[in-house]
């Protein structure tokens, strides 16, 4: 009897036990993954001495990076001064017949269908209203890097390690001097999203510290504040800017004096839109970078718009940080931007991908991020050869008052007075409310199909945009545009709301 006592035990013991590895496995199933803690040895804090590896304690301080002689060589001349003519690098032929010409006999272009024949590559088809999202490259500059991608294939060595260094610097410097700047305050970027990155990504935020940001921060901006924040503890504040303030430079100050001084100290980085992507508003930006100074609050200004379009000084802004791309309204090959940085910001600025200048300080860290194509930013001269040719002045009088007609027009055939940038100085972009349309009710996807029709059915590229409840278009002005292309577009919607009329 007591044997048959305990087998009733022990199959009542192995029950509870099989239906409790049955819950585990059923909670397997349902979230994947299951941690299961590896028992490991304790490891000692000091590890015993071996000829089998080395202990390198503080690397920070005490690790030596192994640089590259070609670098090092690269910063030593950085140093010494202006680059002048790079040594070995025979110059573009199609740069310098341009530059030669323009010195022989000047250089005269007028606006519109020649311009655009002859500075640009634009399909002739199309009716291109939206230079603000990816820009239009200049003809010459798109030359020039298929030349230095030629000349870099014949020996990639030779030109990674000696001639892509000292071209880059030249460039680099021909830039510092359009925006105001001193060339060892800045340093290229592919595009200003990753020189945000490198920004946001240097803070060392604690957990009660804000970054700054506001309703019109670019998506991009607000998706690298949210990763840092949500990997430090640090959160976020938004300045809200909806169309009401947005009219005003006065309500726009007030706005963020208003959030400012209810964060107060907590904000570590400010984040400001030159000019914002949508609706394209100039941002008051030196009054801002005052009002910042006043509580410690480092301000990182988002330029993307402004190279080209404006012009610039950038240290007399007071900012301690300011980026912009030149692939936009500078005219060059897609993938070429700038950070700038305040002499006493440099030291603390990590690169996003650390590579062979480690250790070598500033523009060293930043020179070389690992193998890349540099003749994208090599074609910088070339842009801004086309600039000088043009005369910046005379492009941003142009993109200027071309925009002003395009607005006046499109406000006449929709009936609508709600327009947003265009009175702003050397404004070359709008927000345009549009029309009522029965058969689009104003939403995202409404927005979206009517910019695929406008491109589809009217081979007119312009962003459409649902904001604030109501549908809008940005209208762009560049050197290649016409008023024809704007009346084609006030047509095309107007035709919107014809065909539901006659439906």
């Amino acid at each position: 009897m007591a044997d048959h006592a305990e087998l009733a035990k022990r199959v009542l013991v192995d029950g509870v036990v099989v239906a409790g590895l049955l819950a585990l496995l059923r909670q397997f199933k349902r979230t994947r993954h299951v941690h299961v803690p590896v028992p490991h040895k304790s490891v000692p804090e000091e590890l015993p001495p071996s000829k089998r590896y080395v202990v390198i304690p503080d690397p920070g301080r005490t690790f030596k990076a192994a640089n590259p002689p070609w670098l090092v060589e690269a910063v030593r001349a950085a140093e010494e001064g202006p680059s002048g003519q790079v040594e070995g690098l025979p110059e573009c032929p199609a740069l310098a017949n341009f530059v030669d010409k323009v010195q022989r006999i000047g250089f005269s272009m007028e606006p519109g269908r020649q311009a655009r024949k002859v500075l640009f590559a634009l399909d002739p088809g199309v009716r291109y209203l939206n230079h603000g999202s990816y820009g239009a490259t200049f003809k010459l500059a798109s030359l020039v890097q298929a030349w230095y991608l030629e000349v870099l294939e014949q020996q990639s060595v030779r030109f990674m390690e000696t001639r892509a260094l000292a071209a880059l610097r030249a460039a680099r410097e021909d830039l510092a001097e359009f925006v105001g700047a001193e060339a060892c305050d800045v340093v290229t970027m592919p595009n200003a999203t990753q020189a945000v990155n490198t920004v946001v990504g240097s803070l060392e935020l604690q957990p009660r510290d804000l970054i700054l940001t506001t309703s019109l921060t670019y998506p991009a901006v607000k998706n690298i504040c949210a990763r840092v924040c949500g990997r430090t503890g640090a959160g976020m504040v938004e300045v809200q800017l909806p169309l009401a303030v947005v009219q005003s430079e006065a309500a726009i100050l007030a706005a963020f004096t208003a959030t400012i001084a209810a964060a107060g100290s907590r904000i570590r980085l400010a984040i400001i839109d030159h000019v914002a992507s949508f609706p394209p508003v100039l941002c008051p930006v030196q009054q801002i970078c005052a009002l910042c100074r006043q509580y410690g609050i480092k301000v990182l200004v988002d330029g993307a718009h402004a190279v080209g379009a404006m012009p610039l000084d950038l240290p007399s802004l007071g900012a301690h940080y300011y980026t912009s791309n030149l692939h936009k309204w500078f005219c060059t090959p897609k993938g070429t931007a700038f950070l700038w940085v305040h002499r006493k910001e440099q030291a603390g600025l990590r690169p996003v991908v650390t590579s062979h200048g480690y250790g070598l300080g500033f523009q060293a860290e930043f020179a070389y991020n690992g193998t890349s194509d540099p003749t994208a930013w090599l074609a910088v001269p070339a842009a801004l050869a086309v600039f000088k040719a043009v005369r910046p002045a005379t492009i941003r009088q142009h993109n200027h008052e071309l925009l002003q007609q395009a607005v006046a027009l499109l406000q006449r055939a929709w009936r609508t007075d709600t327009v947003i940038g265009a009175a702003a100085p050397f404004a070359c972009m709008a927000a345009i409310e549009l029309p009522d349309l029965p058969s689009h009710h104003p939403s995202s996807e409404s927005a979206w199909q009517i910019h695929m029709l406008l491109r589809d059915v009217h081979n007119i590229e312009v962003p459409c945009t649902f904001w604030e409840g109501r549908l809008w278009v940005r209208i762009s002005a560049q050197l290649f545009n016409v008023v024809e292309e704007y009346e084609a577009l006030a047509q095309a919607i107007t035709g919107l709301v014809a065909d539901v009329g006659e439906s």
